[in-house]
């Protein structure tokens, strides 16, 4: 299967989740453990940098998460290589501009 064909199947489940009653918590769960992962990676990062973010970082992950999963769908939709890249380029600088990152001790 190619990494097309499993971006489009997970999309599909995620949207039968929410249309078939009682699954919708799946759906919910789903996106959930996605921000938490990132939120935490990005404790993570931002502990080994020795700094932290402006922006909540559950918060950041979500806004992260909603990103990356705009852009995979346009590539699903239309997978140029070369845009995807520049695309996710410039989300990673809006990102990081976004949490604004300053040194630990400068909020203490």
């Amino acid at each position: 299967m190619s990494n097309r064909n499993l971006q489009i199947m997970q999309y599909e489940l995620t949207m039968y989740a929410l249309r078939a009653e009682g699954q919708d918590e799946l759906a919910r769960w789903q996106y959930e453990s996605y921000a938490d992962v990132v939120s935490q990676w990005c404790a993570q990062a931002a502990e080994a940098a020795g700094e932290v973010s402006a922006v909540p970082l559950p918060q950041l992950a979500r806004i992260m998460v909603a990103t990356i999963d705009g852009l995979i769908m346009q590539y699903v939709c239309d997978p140029d290589q070369r845009r995807a890249e520049h695309d996710l380029d410039l989300m990673i600088e809006m990102l990081v501009g976004l949490a604004a990152p300053r040194p630990a001790s400068a909020t203490a």
